[in-house]
């Protein structure tokens, strides 16, 4: 047993043990380097793995995924059943994006192939002097809704703004549109009650 201790506390041991760590660090940041993800993710991976390596890779391992588990992917397909005329591809957008641009054509490719939605046509922007105008367009936009209605937003706080929204999606949403909001969590998290 002694000799046991004695090889497990020795130099060379714990010299081999961190240098299969490190050596491990190493493959798993030549990994990343060659994955498809942005720069700044791959920089956000490789210091920490680098740095700890044994740490960095069970995280890296744990969080760094970016595919959806199979059973988000499940419950976001099953979230969309009923609903697939609202999400029909136009092959006449499809072949515009090929025409024109490459790159944009390979991001409808990809919003089609990984978020379960195709690309959709929709290229206006308006410019709105005040708050106050975006508003009345937004509510006047909202109450005309009559298939969907789909919002994003980071930080969703209680007001004027907010409520006025609610009690339109609300009602559009008991008249049959599909009506869904995205936000952010953290950054609503002290604004938004837990029943939303």
């Amino acid at each position: 047993m002694r000799k046991f201790f004695k090889l497990i506390f020795s130099k060379f041991f714990i010299f081999s043990l961190v240098l299969l760590a490190e050596i491990a660090g190493l493959g798993f940041c030549v990994f990343i380097l060659n994955s498809d993800i942005n720069a700044e993710y791959k920089i956000a991976w490789i210091v920490p793995i680098l740095a700890l390596p044994v740490l960095g890779c069970l995280f890296y391992v744990v969080f760094g995924r970016k595919r959806l588990s199979r059973y988000t992917r499940k419950k976001l397909t099953r979230n969309f059943k009923g609903i697939e005329c609202l999400y029909a591809n136009d092959p006449a957008t499809d072949e515009r994006y090929a025409r024109t641009d490459p790159f944009l054509s390979g991001c409808a490719q990809f919003a089609r192939s990984a978020g379960y939605l195709p690309a959709l046509d929709c290229e206006e922007a308006v410019y709105f002097k005040t708050g106050e105008e975006y508003a009345e367009k937004l509510y006047a936009v909202l109450r005309g809704a009559q298939r969907y209605i789909f919002l994003e937003y980071f930080i969703i706080s209680p007001g004027k703004f907010w409520n006025n929204i609610l009690e339109i999606l609300a009602e559009r949403a008991r008249n049959g549109v599909d009506v869904r909001v995205i936000y952010d969590d953290f950054g609503s998290i002290m604004n938004m009650p837990a029943s939303t």
